[in-house]
């Protein structure tokens, strides 16, 4: 297998801490990730400049589904991340 580079380590979820956001032309979004060491509270009453971005049901519980992981360091063997993993890295799209 080729040595991958930083990016494609987070977009396959090889760092615990972070959730690969692709990149998305409507609405326009470049590439990037979101640090789930990061993460804290924040009222709705302080979100400001709303760029329309939303993440998909799918994305949402993937997510989730990594934040747990990466706060409690236990995933599910039916984990969609480790099933997308599985998949990217075995040369599929």
């Amino acid at each position: 297998m080729p040595q991958l580079d930083e990016r494609e380590r987070i977009a396959y979820y090889e760092f615990s801490n972070a959730f690969y956001l692709p990149a998305s032309e409507k609405p326009p979004f470049a590439e990037g990730f979101a640090r789930l060491d990061h993460v804290q509270p924040v009222s709705q009453a302080h979100l400001v400049n709303h760029r329309g971005l939303k993440l998909s049901s799918d994305a949402l519980d993937a997510l989730v589904e990594w934040f747990v992981a990466f706060s409690t360091g236990r995933i599910d063997e039916k984990s969609i991340i480790l099933d997308y993993r599985r998949e990217m890295l075995s040369g599929g799209s």
